[in-house]
């Protein structure tokens, strides 16, 4: 038997759906890491 990938097939088709909101909250989520690791990412004191 196949495993059940309905739920995975349906936030895939959101996704698409909603590409642009998606990439903004990964864009969100990269500006959160980076105000909070930034400093040590980026070498800054």
């Amino acid at each position: 038997m196949q495993p059940d990938t309905g739920g995975m097939w349906k936030k895939m088709h959101r996704s698409l759906e909603t590409g642009q909101s998606i990439q903004e909250s990964i864009n969100q989520e990269w500006i959160n890491l980076i105000q909070k690791h930034g400093r040590r990412i980026f070498g800054v004191p």
